[in-house]
């Protein structure tokens, strides 16, 4: 599962303890989740998960929110819509697209909407996080992560 392994990197990254190694870490991450994506896009385009872009433009995603019938649908439309501001997020800042914004902000926000991504990519249509009991774990890590990303932005 290389994208939990690069979600609880980058989390892992910007613990207290990780500081000296932050830089190397979130590379790590970036690599390990540009990865993910690559493979995704390839493997799963044009399914139930990665509709096509022609399908993307057919309906609404917060249309598709609004109904009990497709509803989930639209919640794996968020889920990639978050998984690709997450990537972007972390590229942006890695070619300094806003040089005067914290690396630590936009590595919490990057956090925040992969964790957002992978958890409702992993929903099923009965609302259940279709996980092993192990993954679970992946959770308090990211909250931790983006707690202490946060935490040194505001400084």
């Amino acid at each position: 599962e290389i994208s939990l392994s690069g979600l609880a990197t980058l989390a892992i990254a910007f613990l207290p303890r990780c500081e000296p190694h932050r830089k190397e870490l979130v590379y790590n991450a970036m690599g390990m989740l540009s990865a993910h994506t690559l493979y995704s896009t390839w493997k799963y385009y044009g399914g139930k998960n990665i509709p096509s872009l022609s399908e993307w433009w057919a309906t609404s995603t917060i249309g598709d929110l609004m109904d009990k019938k497709t509803i989930m649908r639209g919640v794996k439309r968020a889920s990639v819509i978050l998984g690709l501001l997450s990537q972007g997020l972390l590229w942006g800042d890695y070619l300094k697209v806003s040089p005067g914004t914290k690396s630590a902000l936009i590595g919490g926000s990057a956090l925040v909407t992969g964790t957002a991504h992978f958890y409702l990519m992993e929903l099923d249509f009965k609302w259940i996080l279709q996980v092993r009991p192990f993954t679970f774990g992946i959770f308090p890590v990211c909250a931790a992560g983006a707690l202490f990303a946060f935490k040194d932005a505001a400084k």
